[in-house]
């Protein structure tokens, strides 16, 4: 389940339409392309690198994220656990771009930016 909390800003009320509104379960993505390479660019908050995962399939690229959060707290006469999960997926159709078998990944402070190298014609 994915935490709604956590991704509104501050101060804004959540409405029932807001639930709908995809730019609340998928980060925005943006592709530029430069004659040697592609970059993509997405907001990714909350989550930690080692919870991010790349793959190219079929000139398919798939970004997803997953991160798992639990507490338990017991005590003599008490007894509390909590499990939150929050998950994000996005492809992106890379077309007819012949790629060489080797990405740079960056992340920092939630920004999350993806180098694919073109193969030379």
């Amino acid at each position: 389940m994915f935490s709604l909390i956590n991704i509104m800003p501050r101060g804004k009320e959540l409405s029932f339409s807001d639930l709908f509104d995809n730019s609340l379960v998928f980060p925005e993505f943006k592709v530029k392309e430069e004659k040697d390479k592609l970059k993509l660019f997405a907001d990714m908050p909350g989550f930690d690198k080692k919870d991010i995962d790349i793959d190219i399939v079929d000139n398919l690229l798939c970004v997803s994220a997953k991160k798992v959060k639990e507490e338990k707290n017991k005590a003599k006469d008490s007894f509390y656990y909590s499990k939150s999960e929050k998950n994000i997926s996005r492809s992106i159709d890379l077309g007819s771009v012949e790629l060489k078998n080797k990405k740079k990944v960056n992340y920092k402070n939630g920004k999350l930016e993806v180098t694919l190298f073109k193969k030379s014609k």
